[in-house]
């Protein structure tokens, strides 16, 4: 019984101290890459600890392989806070994937899923560069 208490890591390393001395129910895994996500997961997965991804409160092109990851590992099942795209004036994204409660259907097309909308980068631009 009791609340669950949830760590926020960024990394297997952490996840695995973090078993080795039973201090956490559930994980919020964030690290730097997809891949790490999916080893972090499957790592809690393998000692019975439900997980999900958290955000940065990112844009679509970024949440469309959040989503990609999120389907990968059994133990990705707690809620992911990713899709925060509705906090945003544009998420850059053609045609996002419709949500659906706290369900949304990973994307079946080639790469992520998803178009960068060309015009809302047209509308947002502050400046154009070069880089050298």
């Amino acid at each position: 019984g009791g609340i669950p208490i949830a760590l926020h890591l960024a990394s297997t390393e952490l996840i695995l101290q973090a078993l080795q001395e039973d201090v956490a129910d559930i994980f919020n895994c964030s690290p730097v890459s997809l891949f790490e996500f999916v080893r972090m997961a499957d790592v809690a997965g393998a000692a019975g600890k439900p997980c999900w991804h958290g955000s940065a409160v990112d844009l679509g092109l970024l949440d469309l392989a959040y989503i990609h990851a999120c389907a990968v590992p059994e133990a990705a099942t707690i809620p992911h806070d990713i899709l925060s795209t509705p906090l945003h004036v544009n998420d850059f994204v053609v045609d996002m994937p419709r949500r659906e409660g706290e369900r949304i259907a990973v994307p079946d097309t080639p790469g992520l899923g998803g178009e960068l909308d060309m015009r809302a980068v047209e509308q947002f631009r502050l400046s154009n560069g070069e880089i050298r």
